[in-house]
């Protein structure tokens, strides 16, 4: 994204038809300053507002083949789905033939769903790094306040993961930590197995445990 042109936008809006009529969600929309360090086009130094997931570039809560979203963003919310958020991010691209690694990270601050009115609070920074298009590992990790009861409580949350892409093998495996003031702790442990027998064709499994 943002290969071409200082300026880049995206708007994700998604339509369903329901017995009362239609529903509308607004899933993406932002707009991104380009290479504000570095060539032009190589994705260095970026700047990014508006509304987007937050994930890891090889794990994250809509881009995969199993439809059921990961317990890192339904108990822990690690990872966002529509995530208001300011952010730089930047892109390395690797070689593979020394192997040298693709590099992507991000920093930023995120809207918290909570009582005060500092809502534009929360931290959150990730990173990974892929090696000759096979082998991905990545960290995360959000920092902030949100509901609990009827005041705020901060938070702290964590997570590794790695993937090995071989052929028409994909496997990947996680562990999430979610730690707040209120006294609960959670914990997520990830492993997931993909398929593709053909081109349109998926089959897998994923094992959670909270």
């Amino acid at each position: 994204f943002g290969k071409t042109g200082k300026v880049s936008s995206l708007v994700m809006i998604s339509v369903e038809e329901t017995g009362a009529g239609f529903e509308t969600a607004l899933h993406k929309a932002f707009i991104q300053i380009n290479d504000l360090a570095g060539e032009a086009g190589s994705g260095l130094i970026n700047i990014r507002a508006g509304q987007w997931q937050i994930g890891l570039p090889f794990l994250s809560p809509s881009e995969g083949a199993i439809s059921n979203q990961y317990l890192a963003e339904t108990v822990l919310g690690i990872f966002a789905l529509d995530q208001k958020a300011i952010e730089v991010n930047g892109f390395v691209e690797g070689d593979a033939e020394s192997f040298a690694p693709s590099q992507r990270y991000s920093a930023g601050v995120s809207r918290e769903d909570m009582f005060g009115d500092d809502k534009l609070s929360g931290l959150y920074a990730h990173y990974a790094v892929t090696f000759k298009d096979v082998y991905s590992l990545g960290g995360i990790w959000r920092s902030g306040k949100d509901k609990n009861g009827a005041t705020d409580s901060s938070y702290n949350k964590y997570g590794v993961a790695a993937q090995v892409e071989a052929g028409n093998v994909i496997i990947t495996g996680g562990y999430f930590l979610s730690d707040s003031n209120s006294g609960v702790t959670y914990k997520d442990s990830l492993i997931e197995a993909l398929y593709k027998p053909g081109k349109a064709v998926w089959l897998g499994g994923r094992y959670e445990s909270v």
